[in-house]
């Protein structure tokens, strides 16, 4: 089935981005964040996170290559992410 493979392109990228961004987020939370205002940034994540899975959700499948194992915490299908999601940009050189 169509969702079948959807899931398998999926999860293991959103698994990992999910490690990436819940433990700063509480880390911070519980470090920075006063206590009467720990609800209010909990929501705030989880509302962009919420907006990150509707993204990955929607994305139309993309064939898998006979490099890719499937299994690793790339989501970019090949081409390595920066922090944020996005590729580097090289800064010149070679």
């Amino acid at each position: 089935a169509a969702w079948g493979s959807k899931i398998r392109q999926d999860l293991p990228s959103t698994v990992c981005w999910s490690f990436a961004v819940w433990a700063p987020a509480h880390f911070v939370n519980f470090l920075f964040v006063p206590p009467h205002l720990r609800v209010v940034y909990t929501n705030m994540v989880f509302f962009s996170w919420t907006v990150f899975l509707s993204y990955v959700g929607y994305r139309p499948p993309v064939e898998p290559t006979s490099q890719e194992d499937g299994m690793s915490c790339n989501a970019s299908g090949g081409q390595k992410l920066g922090p944020v999601g996005v590729a580097p940009v090289s800064l010149g050189g070679a």
